[in-house]
């Protein structure tokens, strides 16, 4: 009995940490500022959240990229700036590079943060999608 006890009090709480694979926000919405940018220039996306976890998060990795709504082909965005996070709005900077098609053009995101020790040591984040959120780029 003592055995089982023993490994149960062990084995718990590593395991809870390990399997905790909450977001720590849930999105509403997102906004480009402005609306309407020129190729170099930065835009701003800001994402609208609440909070769901307590405590520390750390955003890991960040992909993102520009998709072409005309063509279906979507442009990486290199150098990722980290969020800035807010009450209740992360934002994220973003230089257009040259290569930007004109027109019509959709920001993709998707974030991963690490949220406690295990996650880190076991590099495991745990990933959220930021919504897609379409602006006009101008030459």
């Amino acid at each position: 009995m003592v055995i089982v006890f023993t490994a149960v009090l062990l084995f718990t709480p590593p395991m809870w940490i390990l399997l905790d694979r909450r977001v720590p926000y849930e999105l509403d919405r997102a906004t480009v500022e402005p609306g309407e940018a020129r190729i170099g220039s930065d835009v701003f996306v800001s994402f609208y959240a609440k909070r769901r976890r307590l405590g520390e998060c750390r955003p890991v990795i960040v992909h993102r990229g520009l998709k072409d709504l005309a063509s279906g082909e979507v442009l990486s965005v290199a150098l990722p700036a980290p969020l800035q996070a807010g009450e209740d709005r992360l934002t994220q900077t973003l230089r257009l590079p040259d290569n930007t098609p004109a027109g019509k053009v959709a920001y993709q995101g998707q974030v991963c943060y690490t949220c406690n020790i295990l996650q880190s040591w076991l590099r495991w984040p745990v990933c959220m999608p930021a919504p897609e959120v379409e602006f006009v780029v101008r030459k």
